[in-house]
């Protein structure tokens, strides 16, 4: 935990303020919470939005496999104690809750759970967005007579009429990450679920909706596009969920939450019993998109890269909704109101898992020293590290690749080892950057900022400026964007800020420059890297 003078400079993001003149809104404190796969952060952010204090504990995630299926799961009993506890903490630490004006949250994405309308009693755990056992079923719909002959109309319309609705059609595939089939699969594990459904029972959300469902005591039933975009659930071209193709799969379109907005209106109001004050619901995001927006990636063409327990590369692209080849994710980055901002995104998921495995097998002996090591590692070397503990995904989207150290020998040191390791997250964003030069034509790039845990590693950073050829700025607050993020969107809901305030007012710890010098050796030793990465791929192939 840790208490920040508001008297004295902060090392983050200062933001003007625009207030309105509306006496029904205070100058108070927002508490932000943010549920992401490894750790929860609660923070208390003044109205010039500074942390004044920040509360983080470890989430449990139970990892297993069961009939050699891939499961991590999460209580959610468990996690809403932890939720309560949390903010509890912070709120006593702060000690003034009615300076409490507004909550915001944003959540890790994709993970869901189901319910007992009577008594908001969950049926089964969170699934988590890493879980795997939708991927039979993907497969199979994949290789069936419906998604070809979808694929090929889509292609022929697309030949005719450019659209890249047609062109989303054309590539459609389903992947595991989707909610989708991790539902049905659930629902055939647990029989309670389509009993439920059946009676009207079943409540049935993502974690964002569990969540507010829960604060708000079952009243408000709710999500956002950001974080539903990315469930293969919503369709961004309708704006709205995508009835036809749940239809086809017999998803039960009828549970799905209300569609609201990220900010710009109250979305509820915490109930009174559980923290003893009511506060209104101002923002609720997905993860990485409250780190764009913590990161001021807010025009067309920025570039937000994030580090966290997987990597994220998204491009803001405006208006428009932008459909890819190669793995490329069409998303919602907010809906403020009315107005819809929209984004691409390219996932790695292995970055904090493969980080947290050189730690185990001892290739350093803190985090802080890793890059230190790794610079000091032979720079010839031929090792390569291929970080796919859940598969590959964009821009090659297999699910049964394997994790491998190829290239090891007898001279081979430990600094070697780790400097391969970090060397191959560089190359997997490299490769999601490649995929949207690809994909982008006429691609303008704006600015480009990276954050996240993993970002505090500069020789990751620097390794993949001096890929990309560009200057890449590390915002101050790296480690807190989505905090960041948040707390803007529930101040701009309150009439503080407009959206584009936050855009030129964050601070910048740090601009990483390519070297020059450098690039020819390194892009070397990445083709070499790609090309090396085609034995790990399709090794636990049934």
């Amino acid at each position: 935990m840790s208490i920040i003078n508001v008297n004295e400079p902060l090392q983050c993001g200062t933001w003007k303020m625009k207030y309105i003149n509306n006496k029904n809104i205070k100058k108070g404190y927002t508490l932000v919470v943010d549920i992401g796969t490894t750790t929860m952060k609660v923070a208390i952010i003044n109205e010039k939005n500074r942390i004044i204090l920040c509360e983080s504990e470890k989430v449990q995630i139970n990892i297993s496999r069961k009939n050699d299926i891939y499961q991590a799961e999460m209580d959610p009993e468990i996690l809403w104690n932890q939720f309560v506890e949390l903010v509890k903490k912070a709120i006593t630490k702060f000690g003034s809750i009615e300076l409490i004006e507004s909550f915001g949250m944003c959540c890790q994405r994709n993970t869901f759970v189901s319910w007992d309308k009577r008594n908001m009693k969950p049926i089964h755990p969170l699934i988590t967005w890493k879980d795997c056992r939708g991927k039979d079923a993907c497969n199979q719909w994949n290789k069936g007579l419906f998604i070809k002959t979808l694929n090929i109309a889509g292609s022929v319309l697309y030949f005719l009429l450019r659209g890249e609705k047609f062109k989303s059609i054309k590539i459609f595939r389903f992947i595991n990450a989707m909610v989708s089939h991790r539902f049905l699969a659930i629902s055939k594990e647990y029989k309670e679920v389509e009993k439920l459904r059946r009676e009207g029972f079943l409540g049935f959300g993502f974690l964002d909706t569990w969540i507010v469902a829960k604060l708000t005591n079952g009243s408000k039933v709710v999500s956002e596009p950001s974080g539903s975009s990315t469930t293969g659930l919503y369709d961004p071209y309708v704006r709205n969920w995508a009835s036809y193709m749940l239809k086809i799969i017999s998803f039960p379109s009828e549970i799905l939450p209300n569609l609201t907005s990220s900010a710009g209106e109250v979305i509820g109001m915490i109930n009174k019993s559980i923290f003893g004050y009511e506060i209104p619901i101002c923002s609720l995001m997905g993860d990485q998109q409250a780190a764009m927006v913590g990161a001021g990636c807010l025009s067309v063409g920025d570039v937000k890269i994030s580090l966290g327990t997987g990597s994220f590369i998204n491009i803001n692209t405006g208006k428009n909704v932008f459909a890819s080849l190669l793995g490329l994710y069409p998303i919602c980055a907010y809906k403020i109101r009315d107005d819809y901002c929209f984004a691409v995104e390219g996932v790695s998921s292995d970055t904090s898992e493969v980080i947290n495995w050189a730690g185990m097998m001892n290739l350093y002996d803190r985090l802080e020293n890793c890059s230190d090591i790794a610079f000091s590692g032979n720079t010839d070397n031929q090792l390569n590290f291929f970080p796919s503990f859940s598969g590959v995904q964009t821009p090659i989207n297999d699910t049964n690749a394997c994790c491998a150290l190829l290239g090891i020998n007898s001279s081979s040191k430990r600094e070697d080892i780790l400097r391969a390791i970090l060397e191959s997250i560089s190359f997997r964003v490299y490769q999601l950057w490649k995929a949207v030069h690809f994909e982008i034509s006429n691609f303008e790039c704006g600015k480009i900022r990276i954050c996240g845990g993993v970002a505090a590693n500069d020789f990751i950073c620097h390794t993949f400026c001096t890929l990309i050829d560009k200057e890449i700025e590390r915002p101050s607050d790296y480690a807190s964007t989505t905090l960041i993020g948040s707390a803007f969107m529930c101040n701009l809901t309150k009439g503080y800020y407009d959206i584009t305030d936050i855009s030129n007012i964050i601070s910048i710890d740090k601009i990483f420059k390519p070297n020059k010098h450098e690039r020819k050796k390194l892009l070397e030793k990445y083709n070499n890297w790609e090309k090396s990465l085609e034995r790990t791929l399709e090794y636990y192939k049934k």
